[in-house]
C-alpha cells in the first residue's frame, strides 16, 4: 500500500503544478504528506481514508 500512496502523492503533486478548474481559475501548490487515517473492508472493497498537507493557491483572473 505504500507504493500506491507514494503513486497517489505523485500524481496529485504533478496536477497541481497547473490544474485550470475553468477558464480563469487555477490551482496551484504542494502536497508535503500523504498519510493513512482510517481502512476499512466492506463487503465488496477495502476503503482507505487519507490525509493530506499541503499548500493550494487559487488564481481567479477577472475578479
Amino acid at each position: 500500500m505504500e507504493e500506491n500512496i507514494r503513486a497517489l502523492k505523485t500524481s496529485v503533486q504533478e496536477s497541481l503544478n497547473y490544474y485550470e478548474i475553468q477558464p480563469g481559475v487555477v490551482l496551484t501548490g504542494t502536497v508535503d504528506s500523504v498519510t493513512v487515517e482510517n481502512t476499512r473492508v466492506t463487503p465488496t472493497s477495502i476503503r482507505v481514508n487519507l490525509f493530506s498537507k499541503g499548500k493550494v493557491n487559487v488564481d481567479v483572473k477577472g475578479l
